[in-house]
This record gives structure tokens, sequence and C-alpha cells, in this order.
């Protein structure tokens, strides 16, 4: 059985712009599907992540955090999330 990718696939491609992408399928073997696009098993997969662990989490995040505000577009606010979730009284709103 061989991997096949559809347009939604794409579609989340473009909008997240990963540095790679996997589809995973229930063969074994690992082959480029188009540039920057892999099949590979599930297996592989997860091995491939439970090597990537040993970077530390707050690291992750923080990459996660910094690519994600490269795709903000103007106006944005920057907000306390205390003061989004609790109200002066300082009850849950």
């Amino acid at each position: 059985m061989s991997a096949k990718l559809e347009k939604g696939f794409y579609y989340a491609c473009e909008d997240l712009k990963p540095t790679r992408a996997f589809v995973v399928y229930s063969g074994e073997e690992r082959y480029p599907i188009a540039e920057g696009i892999e099949a590979i098993s599930l297996q592989e997969l997860a091995s491939i992540l439970a090597g990537e662990q040993k970077v530390r989490l707050s690291d992750r995040l923080l990459t996660i955090g910094k690519d994600c505000a490269a795709h903000l577009k103007e106006p944005f606010r920057a907000i306390d999330h205390g003061n989004m979730l609790y109200g002066v009284d300082g009850l849950p709103q």
C-alpha cells in the first residue's frame, strides 16, 4: 500500500509551513513523496520523535512560539492571561 496525499494535507502544510512533513502509512519502507514530504511507518516515526525528546520541552515550546509569532499579522495585542481568566476579585470569570 502506498501513501496518498489529499488536498487537506497540502492546505495544512501551506498554513503551518513545517520544516518537514510525514505521511504515516501501513508499509515499512521510508520514501520521499514530494519535496520535504516523506512516507514513513508509525514505528519509525515514533522512534524519530522519541529521539527528539532529548531536546528540552521548554526549548521546543519557545521555538514553536517564535515560529507562530512570525505568522501573526498586525494589529495584535498582548494580554495577561490572569486578567483574561480572573476578575478583579480574583475569582474566575
